[in-house]
């Protein structure tokens, strides 16, 4: 899977990495050698097992800046209900379903094995706190964009999940 993922990232996005990791990582960050939370951060079919949820909430969690964007896509299975996973990333995400209508019109569909995906940032916290010093080396006027490409990218995807 990672050399296919590689591939891709080669073809279609010559700036993303892919790299293998374990979930429940003390130190998720520095396992994949970065010195800051990434800009975006995919996780596609990942929310299938309730036994490694704790686990895979903390990497999440670690691998999140301020100005990380996560999407998780996965999709409904008969008789796993993934309330409690999202539940738990909801103390420290805003999180919005991307409605239907914005996929692609081969996964449109409701039900079992419809495709979801969720799209969520960072809540901002009233203290900054040490990991945000860790994670972060943008001064306070760049903090909430690192380009002008990354302010239009949000723009949209932020008008396309409100219009829903």
């Amino acid at each position: 899977v990672l050399q296919l993922l590689d591939m891709n990232a080669e073809r279609h996005a010559q700036r993303c990495r892919v790299e293998k990791l374990f979930w429940g990582s003390a130190e998720a960050l520095a396992t994949l050698g970065l010195t800051q939370a990434p800009d975006f951060l995919l996780a596609a079919n990942v929310v299938y097992d309730p036994e490694v949820w704790d686990a895979l909430v903390k990497t999440v969690k670690a691998l999140s800046g301020i100005n990380t964007l996560v999407l998780i896509a996965d999709q409904r299975r008969p008789k796993l209900d993934a309330g409690p996973f999202y539940i738990a990333l909801s103390g420290k995400f805003e999180m919005k379903l991307l409605a239907q209508s914005m996929l692609q019109v081969a996964f449109r569909r409701q039900g079992v094995c419809s495709c979801l995906i969720h799209v969520l940032r960072r809540k901002e916290s009233k203290r900054k706190t040490k990991q945000d010093d860790r994670t972060s080396s943008f001064t306070k006027e760049q903090k909430n964009y690192k380009s002008i490409a990354a302010k239009d990218e949000r723009k949209e995807l932020d008008a396309a999940v409100d219009k829903n």
